[in-house]
């Protein structure tokens, strides 16, 4: 069994998105969206300004929220709207241009 360095561990991973906008997906398809103020060894998380999707349904708003950690399928980061804008250009751009490589893109070079 490999050990994992302590930065990769997935609580390490978890505390360095306080006060970070995020998306939380739960086992029973639900989705909170809000501001992670605080999260425990069980992965609990409180958001502040918190909002319930169901099925990318607006459900409800709350102004915070306690999500138990054992309900939790996944998190990530919410990315702004500037994030989501240069996905969304980049993903037209290679399903348009298939040939060029994303490291000709980045201005990498090998």
């Amino acid at each position: 069994m490999t050990m994992l360095e302590p930065s990769k561990k997935p609580l390490n991973v978890l505390i360095k998105q306080l006060h970070c906008n995020i998306e939380v997906f739960l086992k029973n398809g639900y989705e909170y969206k809000g501001k992670m103020i605080k999260c425990d060894m069980n992965m609990n998380v409180l958001l502040e300004g918190a909002t319930e999707f169901k099925e990318d349904q607006l459900m409800s708003n709350y102004g915070s929220v306690l999500l138990r950690g054992n309900n939790i399928l996944y998190i990530v980061r919410t990315l702004t709207n500037i994030s989501k804008n240069i996905g969304k250009l980049l993903s037209h751009f290679l399903f348009n241009f298939p040939f060029f490589s994303l490291n000709l893109l980045l201005g990498i070079r090998n």
